[in-house]
Formats: C-alpha cells, sequence, structure tokens
C-alpha cells in the first residue's frame, strides 16, 4: 500500500513553470515542465547629435563660408530621419519605429529599446519614409515630430512632409566679397527625394543598459555643389527647382559622421 501511496503522489506533481523570473511562473508547480516565458531583453539606445559646419560648432545666424568662401548663415535647419535601422555581422536587422525630426539645437533623441547585441552598421532614410509620408498630421499627438509643427513641416499644396528646411541668408555677390543679406530658401520634399544612406558604427547594446551612439551633422555639406549665388531657392516643384533639392537630397547622405 505504501508502495502505491508514492506512485500515485509522484504522478500527481503538478507541472508548470517553476522558474520565478518567468512571466508565467506557477506557485503550485512542483516539476518544470519547460514552459517558461520571459519578457525580451531590451537595451535602449539614443542618437546623440553634434551640429557642425565644418570644424566649427552650429550656431543660427553665424556667419559661415562654404567652399568657394561665399558666406552664409542659417535662421531655420530642420531634417526628418526614419526607417532607422540596426545591423550585425550577420546582416540582422533591429528597427527602431522612431522617426526623428531633427534640429541642430536638440543633441538627444531617444530611439527605443533594442534587442542586445552588437552592431556594425545603422540603416536609415532622410526625410519620412512611404505610406507615413502622406497621413495627415493632425491624426498625430502633440509629442509627435509628425504632427503639426511651427514653422510647419508639412505642405499644404501637397499630401506630404517637408523632408530637409534649410533657410538663411548668403551673399549673392559675383565674387563672393559682399554682405550675407541675400535669403535662400531650400525646402525638399516629395517621395523621389527620400534619401537613403548606410552609416559604419561599433554599437554595443548590453543586456539592460544603454547605448547612446554619437554622431557629427555637418550642415555645411548641404551646400556642396550648390552656388547660393544662382542656386537659392527650392520648394520642389518645377525641373529646375527638383534639381536642386535632388543636390540638397543627395548631400544629406554625406552629413554624418559616427564618433
Amino acid at each position: 500500500m505504501t508502495t502505491m501511496a508514492l506512485v500515485v503522489l509522484a504522478g500527481c506533481r503538478k507541472e508548470g513553470c517553476t522558474d520565478e523570473s518567468a512571466l508565467n511562473f506557477d506557485s503550485d508547480a512542483k516539476k518544470d515542465d519547460g514552459s517558461c516565458n520571459y519578457a525580451p531583453l531590451t537595451t535602449s539606445v539614443q542618437f546623440h547629435l553634434q551640429a557642425k559646419v565644418g570644424a566649427e560648432d552650429f550656431a543660427y545666424d553665424q556667419e559661415y563660408a562654404d567652399a568657394g568662401g561665399r558666406k552664409y548663415k542659417f535662421s531655420r535647419a530642420q531634417f526628418y530621419l526614419s526607417m532607422i535601422r540596426f545591423l550585425n555581422n550577420d546582416g540582422l536587422v533591429n528597427a527602431s519605429n522612431n522617426v526623428l525630426l531633427v534640429d541642430p539645437t536638440v543633441e538627444m533623441y531617444d530611439l527605443g529599446a533594442v534587442t542586445p547585441g552588437q552592431y556594425t552598421n545603422i540603416n536609415m532614410r532622410v526625410g519620412v519614409e512611404g505610406d507615413l509620408n502622406h497621413t495627415d498630421p493632425a491624426t498625430y499627438p502633440s509629442t509627435s515630430p509628425l504632427s503639426p509643427q511651427n514653422p510647419s513641416m508639412h505642405w499644404s499644396w501637397n499630401s506630404g512632409y517637408k523632408f530637409i528646411v534649410l533657410e538663411g541668408m548668403a551673399d549673392t555677390t559675383l565674387n563672393a566679397n559682399g554682405a550675407v543679406d541675400a535669403p535662400f530658401v531650400f525646402h525638399v520634399g516629395l517621395d523621389e527625394m527620400l534619401k537613403a544612406l548606410v552609416l559604419p558604427a561599433d554599437i554595443d547594446a548590453q543586456v539592460d543598459g544603454s547605448a547612446t551612439i554619437n554622431i557629427q551633422v555637418d550642415y555645411g555639406k548641404f551646400f556642396e555643389g550648390i552656388d547660393l549665388r544662382t542656386e537659392n531657392s527650392s520648394h520642389t516643384g518645377g525641373d529646375a527647382e527638383k534639381a536642386i533639392s535632388r543636390k540638397l537630397s543627395d548631400n544629406s547622405a554625406t552629413l554624418f559622421t559616427v564618433q
């Protein structure tokens, strides 16, 4: 009888998850059945974007000179980043769903959580990716970079966002030896102007930790190959304006240097 009772008791031991660190820990379980589920391990990631113009720190209303010595200054400089992806050595992707509205006066940008690991490349787009570009800003909460901005980052005449906005003043004299007194205005958008880029990086995302990625952003590189005397306005409208916007979009891929 005693032997029979032991057999019955052994057979009645409740199975389940016996690991107290698991999401589905069962305090009544006496035998682990391999069913434990765990919260995903994550690492918070931030961009630290250091705004530069060449070797100088960026500042609004400060005069800079392009490669030809022509002076200019910014009164506004903003652009969107979207489709931010981190790749490891095996080419596996860890995605951040964040869209960033980058302004040179803001340094830190939260990208949310990623799976811990070692990442070797950052893929992203300058502009607003795909269907997001054609959503209504009014549908987003005020904390979203895609919500209505002041000044606006969305066109009223076109269902889409302004990917890049650069405004300021430049010297437009023939010999580039005059005062910085003529306006430049560049509003770059439309799906065709979305610019993809890949940055080599060494990102060590530790378990339950945080990773800060330091990136220099050289706003002066926007104007490489741009003659601010004659190419000083584009709203990405006709062919001539699109040609200027295309230069700015292409140049946007060269702004970033991972430190």
